[in-house]
């Protein structure tokens, strides 16, 4: 996929925003609280 695809790193606009729509409501989620440690990795 070249680099200027316009929806990277999607394969369409559609999955992009099938992914946002997942995130919205809430079927994607962070398996525990973020720390401080976290941000170092």
């Amino acid at each position: 996929m070249p680099r200027d695809w316009p929806a990277r790193p999607f394969c369409s606009e559609r999955c992009k925003l099938v992914d946002l729509g997942r995130w919205l409501d809430e079927d994607y989620r962070l398996s525990r609280p973020v720390t401080d440690d976290d941000h170092d990795s």
